[in-house]
């Protein structure tokens, strides 16, 4: 599939499927979160923990989403 096909799917399920649209949200705020956490200088061991929480998070997110475009491309 090309990226221009996949990123057409990928709008079509955020706007058709309420699942796919919550983990790509989720895999957002993820991201912005890490890049947070990233930018301390000096970050805590509560703040470490937390990104290595949302690391596991949001690689389950973008698993799930995958999954969700794969089911999606066998079906049609």
């Amino acid at each position: 599939m090309d990226t221009a096909t996949q990123d057409n799917l990928k709008h079509e399920l955020y706007n058709a499927n309420p699942e796919f649209r919550s983990l790509v949200d989720a895999h957002r705020k993820y991201e912005q979160r890490l890049q947070e956490l990233a930018a301390l200088q000096h970050p805590t061991e509560k703040e470490l923990a937390e990104e290595a929480e949302i690391k596991v998070k949001k690689l389950s997110a973008k698993d799930r989403i995958f999954a969700i475009l794969e089911e999606h491309e066998k079906g049609n």
